[in-house]
């Protein structure tokens, strides 16, 4: 009875998570502390999840005798009746169908209800039934409402690999939102900086005007890009066209020209980094960077390193941090949309959404590289997390093991905005705020043709 009064407390104590109608957290039990019918449990990893009507125990279910299993039992104390299905979870060789099976699911239901309640009343059912069906139309919108998967941050990294703004709103534009890493810091050969080998660039911080993030908005000589860091005065930065040019300037496999920002701008790069330095902006009259053409032909980005847009939802940094020593901000991964609402990684499988009237096709999931490893408040790499964690539940070699392992990881989806079959450039608003709703237009089947 006190290891049930245990799960209980864990239960209500998983409500500080910020999960819309689903608390989630992890357990490990340890020898001291099985006895009776837990002991099935032992050193068993335990994560609860529970929906309205739901709940499931992801881990080991050992029932060796035969007996009534324990978390049956655990299942009846804590939710009666209330729970449909239990699945086992290994952690070490998740099943990625369960994640296509629960969008799907979440997906379905509003469908139905659409279906249940489209239409008028029928003739000769009278007031009574129009009432039933204003009601049931009234549930529908509730339960769009409460599923509806909606942006809960905007981000945009004016300085490649520096830290980035929160907006309330962005603009969309064929390479990404505008301001998003138009600006980017080289070496004396121009070839980029990141936070791979200069993570203090994640202590440099941007200012934009706040009209800047109006559509239509356009910058005067009276409007900078205000770049500050520890240790060093603010450096201004003209947002009007610059006249000078740099060339041989490189990032990957791209080569070209860029506005050169200035001496002034060299010298405080310079010194911050202790290396001679400059800053770049990226030309957009003259230079295309395009995306990998075998996953987004016809596409282009500035400096971002491959796509111009990428997405990741609350529920899947919440999920990784339930699994860390000591959980991580959202920052690590440096999206430029936050979702709510979401299950955890189910971006993973959207292969088309809408947001307003902008229609973004999805490319495939976000590898990730040594930037999550940065602490992005000091800028010092750390050792192993998250990285580690991902790897045990996120690598290629766990979402597809059917092929060969590369030692990759992931987290976050990488997406374009598909302007020709949305919004053409020129009409139309393009404009995204934080609360727009976003609708799953077309998803992906497996895991496997998303991290591609």
């Amino acid at each position: 009875f006190a290891d049930f009064l245990f799960i209980a407390s864990l239960v209500s104590q998983s409500r500080r998570l910020r999960l819309t109608n689903r608390f989630s957290f992890a357990v490990v039990f340890e020898g001291k502390m099985a006895s009776g019918s837990l002991k099935n449990l032992v050193t068993s990893a335990v994560t609860v999840g529970v929906t309205e009507a739901r709940a499931r125990i992801f881990g080991h279910m050992l029932n060796p005798t035969g007996q009534r299993s324990p978390h049956k039992i655990l299942r009846k104390k804590l939710f009666g009746d209330k729970v449909a299905e239990w699945y086992p979870y290994d952690i070490k060789n998740e099943d990625p169908n369960v994640l296509a099976r629960e969008e799907k699911e979440r997906l379905s239901k509003l469908e139905m209800l659409k279906r249940r309640n489209k239409g008028p009343p029928q003739k000769g059912h009278g007031r009574r039934a129009a009432k039933r069906n204003k009601e049931s139309r009234r549930r529908e919108r509730e339960v769009e409402m409460e599923e509806a998967l909606k942006i809960q941050s905007l981000f945009i990294y004016p300085i490649k690999s520096c830290r980035g703004i929160s907006v309330p709103q962005a603009t969309v534009t064929q390479t990404g939102f505008q301001w998003d890493r138009y600006w980017l810091v080289v070496n004396y050969k121009g070839r980029a900086y990141t936070q791979r080998v200069e993570p203090k660039l994640a202590l440099v911080e941007s200012e934009l005007p706040k009209e800047a993030f109006l559509e239509d908005w356009e910058p005067t000589k009276d409007t900078f890009l205000v770049v500050r860091a520890p240790g060093m005065s603010p450096l201004k930065i003209p947002l009007t066209k610059p006249s000078s040019i740099a060339e041989g300037v490189s990032m990957w496999e791209w080569s070209g020209s860029a506005f050169d920002e200035g001496e002034e701008a060299a010298k405080w790069f310079s010194d911050y980094l202790g290396k001679q330095s400059r800053l770049v902006r990226f030309n957009k009259e003259t230079e295309t960077r395009p995306s990998p053409p075998e996953f987004a032909a016809g596409y282009s980005t500035t400096f971002a390193d491959m796509f111009p847009f990428l997405f990741a939802s609350q529920a899947s940094l919440d999920q990784l941090n339930t699994l860390l020593p000591e959980p991580v901000p959202i920052n690590r991964f440096r999206p430029n949309f936050l979702v709510d609402n979401c299950d955890p990684f189910g971006e993973d499988l959207w292969d088309e959404i809408k947001i307003n009237e902008l229609v973004f096709q999805g490319v495939r999931l976000c590898s990730r590289c040594k930037v999550p490893l940065v602490n992005q408040e000091t800028g010092v790499p750390g050792a192993a997390e998250p990285t580690e964690t991902l790897m045990k539940f996120r690598s290629d070699k766990v979402l597809m093991p059917d092929k060969k392992a590369r030692g990759k990881v992931y987290f976050g989806k990488e997406m374009v905005w598909n302007w020709n079959i949305s919004n053409s450039e020129g009409k139309g608003s393009k404009t995204i705020r934080v609360g727009d709703t976003i609708s799953v237009l077309k998803m992906m089947t497996s895991i496997t043709e998303a991290a591609v």
